[in-house]
């Protein structure tokens, strides 16, 4: 039997690569069976060129990304360390919840026992994500983004029990994030079409649904965590703690998001790119800086709540109007126009632009708890379009904060 040389072997390993398969396993074991059929036709008389083009066209379209999907999600269904402590994190939160609302004694040790769940989490997941994908590109920058994250819990955690050491550990891990992730911007944006399998991007594709459900549990306890004092027309620091967390969280998702479009997209010469990059870099560290506790004046502070909304809501509706191929993007530009209306009112009632009926509206509990409910109808309604969905989160951890 004819056997292939080392080159030849190489040109269909990256032609599966190309293809998407980037689970090592998967691809060593469909590289073996296709290096047995190439030598197979190559015995009929056929050269490397046409014995591959043969084997190939004999593959259905997608065949091997449906493959790699059903891969993984037979090994999502075992049991992993990953989803275990992520699991007890969730545990421990919502035990810390109760635990504070009730008085109980106990609440500061369950926040940290949640702090180090989710920080084991974090790493067991890094570690498993840098030996599962093959790729060599992004692994420093998943253990840089995994310490910085950590860093941010801590210091929330920190804040909430009143330790000292916390507002320099906010500090800290904020400015990180604010000038890792816009560098992380410019570099996929200077770098088209030649990041695709990017180890961080990859990553945030597989875990798009993980990052959704910790923010709208987040946003689940900050509710508990807040009813009883809402009903009464106040807010508990706890519960806000939660939904600072939650926008930040999904803040950061939002704005990766963008980075798989400078990838598949001509950066270069292309006007909506770039200012893509510009806006939403904007936003996003306008997002950041109310965390960092600062006398910024009112209508500063007020511009730097609400105006990144107005950005992120104005990008959806131009994403889904001119770029999307969603069979509901009409619908969903129109939502997207109209929901950048609540914080404009948010902002307005902030800024004293309108009359005291309007501000007790908006801090009305019925107001609060119906719109909460339009915009859970929405969430469900659209959870399959990623972008609107996450707009959606981001809306309700903001609504849920009246006195912001």
């Amino acid at each position: 039997m004819n056997s292939l040389s080392r080159n030849q072997i190489d040109q269909i390993a990256a032609d599966l690569e190309f293809q998407g398969i980037t689970f090592e396993p998967l691809k060593s074991e469909l590289l073996d069976h296709l290096i047995c059929d190439v030598e197979l036709e190559m015995e009929n008389g056929s050269d490397f060129i046409h014995a591959w083009l043969s084997v190939k066209n004999k593959i259905p379209h997608n065949h091997f990304n449906h493959l790699q999907t059903e891969t993984m999600e037979l090994l999502s269904k075992k049991i992993n360390p990953v989803r275990i402590f992520g699991l007890i994190s969730i545990a421990l939160l919502a035990f810390a919840t109760l635990f504070k609302t009730l008085h109980l004694a106990g609440t500061g040790q369950l926040l940290l026992a949640f702090l180090v769940a989710i920080s084991v989490t974090l790493i067991i997941g890094s570690v498993r994500s840098v030996k599962i994908y093959s790729e060599k590109k992004g692994r420093g920058i998943i253990w840089l983004t995994t310490f910085i994250i950590i860093s941010f819990i801590l210091a929330l955690c920190c804040l909430t029990l009143q330790l000292p050491g916390a507002e320099p550990l906010l500090y800290f891990s904020i400015i990180s994030i604010a000038i890792l992730f816009p560098a992380l911007s410019v570099y996929f944006y200077s770098s088209s079409k030649k990041l695709k399998d990017y180890l961080l991007i990859r990553l945030i594709q597989d875990n798009q649904s993980i990052i959704e459900g910790s923010a709208l549990t987040l946003i689940g306890f900050g509710l508990i965590f807040n009813y009883s004092a809402l009903l009464l027309g106040q807010m508990n620091y706890g519960g806000i703690i939660y939904f600072i967390f939650s926008i930040i969280l999904i803040g950061m998702y939002v704005y990766s998001l963008t980075w798989k479009y400078y990838i598949e997209s001509d950066s270069t010469g292309n006007r909506y790119t770039l200012l893509l990059l510009i806006t939403s870099s904007v936003a996003f560290i306008m997002f950041l800086m109310p965390v960092i506790r600062i006398d910024y004046g009112l209508v500063l502070r007020s511009s730097l709540a609400f105006v990144p909304m107005i950005i992120l809501c104005l990008i959806t509706a131009v994403n889904y109007y001119k770029f999307s191929n969603s069979k509901n993007k009409s619908t969903l530009t129109i939502l997207s126009v109209l929901l950048l209306f609540y914080p404009l009112l948010r902002l307005g009632t902030k800024l004293q632009w309108y009359s005291d009926i309007v501000a007790t509206l908006i801090t009305n509990n019925y107001f609060i708890l119906g719109f909460l409910l339009v915009l859970i109808v929405l969430l469900i309604a659209f959870r399959k379009e990623r972008l609107f969905k996450a707009l959606i989160i981001l809306t309700m951890a903001s609504h849920m904060i009246p006195s912001l």
